[in-house]
């Protein structure tokens, strides 16, 4: 993802399929390139630049897939940008989270030690069922409805158990170590799969930042030089839902220019779950996986909506 100073401001494009500017091996594109691979036209570049937010149609990766791209200007300078994302100051500016913290590189139960559940949102966990309703796996449903008729607390408990592990496993075996949701009767649904189809189709972060694109689908085992994490918990109301999710945000300086991202995964309990033509670095945000629809790891649920 590259960068380029324009008088008018930073006109940024945000999708699923991540478009960006920086490029450490070509010439850095103008922005009229990048908006004209991201579907944009004359008239949609001006309506952009005279500070009108714009959509343009893009295709779905999945049946499950929600696609969609915007165009805005953002006047922020694009290291300021990066260096809130990794330090979790964005996160509040999504007006459905209600409580979050920073996961340690590792991992430990007193990470979670803020999120807390009320005795409803135990009773919703602990009576988890395979099906469309929760994303869970087999083992997660196991594991929570072993504790039905039990405190609030053990219940809470298992919440960051779960949370936990998952965040282990990704920071352990990337994609390949998100295991697939139990949906009843022998079916079950493979996130990471969905995960995989919608970083593949970021054309644009594959085209301009092609090192940044593969570690969104080769994590761990593929990494840069001084790439910055940050992993987060997230307790979120989506749509009356209680949603817990976990958040992962990176940030790569290619020649010194940063190019950030963020993923998400979401587990809820009862129901539940870009870039930037003229700039130095541009936010991504990756699709998660989901959990519990009352909420866990990198996920939204792709579908409701991933790292």
């Amino acid at each position: 993802m590259r960068r380029r100073r324009s008088p008018a401001g930073w006109a940024a494009v945000v999708s699923l399929s991540v478009v960006c500017l920086v490029s450490v091996a070509r010439a850095q594109p103008s922005a009229e390139e990048v908006l004209a691979n991201a579907g944009l036209t004359a008239a949609d570049k001006q309506s952009v630049l005279s500070g009108q937010f714009v959509n343009v149609s893009v295709g779905a990766v999945s049946e499950r897939d929600l696609s969609f791209t915007i165009v805005f200007l953002v006047k922020k300078a694009p290291e300021e940008l990066a260096k809130k994302l990794i330090a979790g100051e964005l996160i509040t500016s999504d007006a459905q989270v209600k409580a979050y913290g920073k996961l340690s590189a590792a991992g430990s139960l007193e990470d979670f030690a803020k999120l807390t559940i009320t005795s409803d949102e135990a009773k919703a966990l602990s009576s988890a069922k395979a099906g469309e309703r929760l994303n869970l796996s087999a083992s997660e449903i196991a594991a929570f409805k072993a504790l039905a008729g039990g405190t609030t607390q053990a219940i809470q408990q298992q919440l960051w158990r779960v949370l936990l592990a998952r965040h282990q496993t990704y920071r352990a075996s990337g994609l390949e170590g998100i295991a697939p949701y139990d949906r009843g009767d022998g079916r079950t649904r493979d996130p990471a799969a969905d995960l995989r189809k919608a970083s593949q189709a970021a054309q644009g972060l594959q085209k301009y930042l092609p090192a940044f694109h593969r570690v969104l689908l080769d994590y761990p085992q593929a990494t840069l030089p001084e790439m910055q994490e940050g992993f987060y918990w997230l307790k979120s109301l989506i749509h009356g839902e209680v949603t817990y999710a976990l958040a992962r945000t990176s940030s790569w300086r290619p020649t010194a220019r940063p190019a950030p991202s963020r993923g998400e995964s979401t587990t809820s309990a009862p129901a539940t779950t870009p870039s930037s033509p003229s700039g130095d670095s541009c936010p991504s945000r990756a699709a998660p996986w989901s959990s519990p629809r009352s909420t866990p790891s990198p996920t939204r649920s792709p579908g409701s909506a991933a790292p």
